[in-house]
């Protein structure tokens, strides 16, 4: 390898590693995300402490008389705020009609359910691809927005093994994490089962063909658009959702 190669590579795996890190770090705390068709601010008022301060003198039948009144009031706050967001949302959002194929996968998802996933093949070479939309941290979209960045899960039966690509979208380019080579109708979610090799760390040459049968396999560069836009419609769908249930849940 060329000098000039060397450092190609160096730089594009330290790129790997801090996008990898920065995934880590994120996926704790999830953004809110917004929909192609609407994006949303949110402003929170904080009040000041002392508000919060009982009184010393208070009998304990007017401190539990006024605990009840404070409590009250923060569930009026509450659903007030609630009711804007979801008047919000209607106003200038649309939740979309989700596609139940693509190509020659099948979909599958449930209102309520924050998983989908994209089926094809028969038991000899099936093709699963599975999206948590819990799993999608919220990342900046260019234009002042936030989306949710799609983190996908892809398993491939071949030759009596499941492959699994431990993948994400970034820039609207399929990048794989992690590689695994499990036994034939092995529990894929348990990662004492069969090593997982790290790609961002394997030869540069590997790794581009890796991504590349990859891609091949599930559909190429409009598989990549499509999974993005139906992660971003399925997350805003159950965003609303989400609105109704917790207003009900409290009101």
């Amino acid at each position: 390898m060329s000098v000039a190669a060397a450092a190609l590579t160096l730089s594009r795996l330290g790129c790997r590693h801090v996008l990898r890190q920065n995934l880590v770090a994120c996926s704790a705390a999830r953004s809110l995300t917004l929909s192609a068709a609407a994006q949303r601010s949110t402003h929170l008022a904080w009040r000041p402490a002392a508000a919060c301060t009982l009184p010393r003198a208070l009998l304990p039948s007017q401190r539990n008389s006024l605990h009840t009144s404070a409590a009250h009031l923060s569930q009026e706050d509450l659903i007030a705020a609630l009711d804007t967001e979801i008047a919000d949302e209607e106003e200038n959002g649309t939740t979309a009609e989700l596609e139940r194929t693509f190509g020659d996968f099948t979909i599958k998802t449930t209102d309520g359910s924050p998983v989908f996933v994209l089926e094809k093949g028969g038991a000899q070479d099936k093709v699963t691809v599975t999206v948590n939309v819990n799993e999608c941290p919220g990342v900046e979209d260019g234009e002042g927005g936030v989306m949710p960045q799609t983190r996908l899960f892809i398993e491939m039966v071949r030759n009596g093994n499941t492959l699994t690509f431990d993948s994400h979208i970034e820039d609207n380019e399929l990048e794989i994490t992690s590689v695994g080579v499990f036994p034939a109708g092995a529990d894929t979610s348990d990662i004492t089962t069969a090593y997982q090799a790290d790609v961002g760390f394997v030869d540069d040459d590997l790794y581009v063909a890796i991504c590349k049968y990859v891609l091949a396999e599930v559909g190429g560069d409009e598989f990549v658009d499509f999974l993005g836009s139906y992660t971003t419609d399925k997350d805003y769908n159950e965003y609303v959702a989400w609105l109704h249930k917790f207003r009900s849940s409290v009101a």
